[in-house]
C-alpha cells in the first residue's frame, strides 16, 4: 500500500491529506474539509463540514458522524437502551470527530469520540460531549464526558455538563452539572443539579437531591439537598444532613446515624420553626420509626451580641400516625429544651416536637428584635415496615 509522508503536518493542504492511501474526502466542494479513512466502511454525513473519522472501524461495524442509526454491538448493558438515533437532524453533526476504534456513531456538533468501540454520542441540540476510551458508552445529553470505563451512560434532553470518570454501569440521567467518579452500578437520576457519587456501587441519588454527594459505600440512598452520605445501605432523612451507616438491619435506613443541621431567624416573639434546607428529619408514613439522640441550639441577638444556648437529650418514637417526644422528666407531643445560658433573655425556651412524622426544633424570640438561632441535632434511628 503506498504511503505518503507529509513532513509538515501543520501546513498540510487539503489536496496533500487526501493523497494519503486509503483516506478519502468526502467533501460536496472544496469547503467542506470533512475527511474520512476506510470510506468503504466508515461514512460521515455529507451536509456537515469540518468532521474528522481517523477510526478504521469494521465491515460489520463502521464508524459514522450523522447517521440516523446506533451502534451494532448488542453485548453488555446498553442495547436495551440504545435506539436508533431518529431525531438526528441532517448536517448538525458538524465539526465533530471519531479519531480511533470502531462500531461508535457521533451525532453531536461539537463532539468526540476517542478510541475503543460501540460509544454513542447521539443528536443533542447543545452538542459538545465527549467519550474518551472504554466501550459502550452512552451519551445523549450535552455538554458532556465519559473517561473510559464500560456501560456508562449520561442520558436525558435536559441533561448535561455532566461527567463520569471510569467504572462500569454508572449512569447520569438527570439535572446539570452532577458526576460519577468511579465505581459501578450508581446512578444520578434526579432532575436537580450539582450531585456527586464517588465511588462505590448501587448507591443512587433521586428525588429532591440537588448539591448533595454520596462518598462510597453501597446501596446509599441519597434523597436531600445539601446532604451527604457514607457507608452502607442508608437513606437520607434530611436536607443539609451527613448520614452514615454500617449496614442495614432489614431495610434501607433502619441502622444509621443522622446529623442534621437546622437554622432560623426570629424578628419578634412568634413561635417560629427551624428549618434545614426548607425541611425537616422526616419519619417514613409507612413505618415505625424510633430515633434518639441530642440537639444543641444557640441564638444570637443582632443588636447587643448577646446569646442564649440549649440542649436537649431526647427520643422520637413514630408509628405512621402519631409522635411522641421523650426526655428525661417525661413524654408529651413537646419537650422544652434545657437552659444552657440565657444571655439573649429569651421569654420562651425552644422546643423539640415531631408532629406528622417532622421531627423538629422551634424556637421564639423577642418582639422587635432580630435573632440569628442556628441547631445542630445527633441521632440514631432505627425503623420497620406497619
Amino acid at each position: 500500500m503506498a504511503t505518503t509522508t507529509i513532513a509538515n503536518s501543520s501546513a498540510a493542504t487539503k489536496a496533500e491529506i487526501a493523497a494519503l492511501s486509503d483516506v478519502h474526502s468526502v467533501a460536496s466542494s472544496n469547503s467542506n474539509l470533512s475527511y474520512c479513512i476506510n470510506t468503504t466502511v466508515n461514512s460521515i454525513d455529507s451536509s456537515v463540514h469540518t468532521s474528522l473519522i481517523l477510526g478504521p472501524g469494521e465491515s460489520a461495524a463502521p464508524n459514522k458522524i450523522g447517521a440516523a442509526s446506533k451502534p451494532v454491538g448488542t453485548e453488555n448493558n446498553n442495547p436495551g437502551l440504545w435506539a436508533t438515533d431518529s431525531g438526528y437532524v441532517s448536517g448538525a453533526a458538524t465539526v465533530a470527530s471519531i479519531t480511533s476504534g470502531y462500531d461508535s456513531i457521533n451525532n453531536q456538533i461539537g463532539g468526540v469520540i476517542n478510541g475503543a468501540g460501540h460509544n454513542f454520542l447521539q443528536y443533542h441540540s447543545g452538542g459538545h460531549s465527549n467519550i474518551n476510551g472504554g466501550s459502550y458508552q452512552w451519551i445523549s445529553g450535552f455538554r458532556s464526558t465519559i473517561n473510559g470505563g464500560v456501560d456508562n451512560r449520561i442520558t436525558g434532553s435536559s441533561t448535561g455538563y455532566g461527567l463520569i470518570c471510569q467504572g462500569r454501569r454508572n449512569g447520569v440521567t438527570g439535572g446539570e452539572c452532577s458526576s460519577v467518579e468511579n465505581g459501578f452500578d450508581n446512578v444520578i437520576s434526579s432532575a436537580n443539579n450539582h450531585v456527586t457519587i464517588i465511588n462505590g456501587d448501587f448507591n443512587t441519588a433521586s428525588g429532591s437531591a440537588k448539591r448533595a454527594t454520596v462518598i462510597n459505600g453501597s446501596y446509599n440512598e441519597m434523597l436531600h439537598d445539601g446532604a451527604v452520605s457514607f457507608g452502607y445501605k442508608t437513606k437520607t432523612v434530611c436536607s443539609a444532613s451527613l448520614t452514615w451507616g454500617a449496614d442495614k438491619l432489614v431495610d434501607n435506613g433502619d441502622c444509621q446515624n443522622v446529623m442534621a443541621h437546622f437554622k432560623a431567624r426570629t424578628t419578634d416573639a412568634t413561635l417560629t420553626n427551624m428549618y434545614s434546607r426548607g425541611d425537616f428529619v422526616e419519619l417514613d408514613d409507612t413505618k415505625t420509626s424510633v430515633i434518639t439522640g441530642k440537639v444543641y441550639i444557640v441564638g444570637l441577638r443582632e443588636d447587643t451580641g448577646a446569646a442564649s444556648a440549649y440542649e436537649l437529650d431526647f427520643m422520637v418514637t413514630w408509628d405512621g400516625s402519631t409522635a411522641t417526644v421523650y426526655d428525661s422528666s417525661g413524654n408529651g407531643a413537646t419537650r422544652d429544651f434545657n437552659v444552657i445560658h440565657n444571655g439573649a433573655s429569651i421569654v420562651t425556651a425552644p422546643h423539640l416536637t415531631a408532629t406528622s412524622g417532622s421531627v423538629r426544633p422551634k424556637c421564639t424570640g423577642l418582639a422587635g428584635v432580630n435573632i440569628k438561632w442556628t441547631c445542630k441535632m445527633d441521632i440514631t434511628m432505627t425503623q420497620f415496615t406497619n
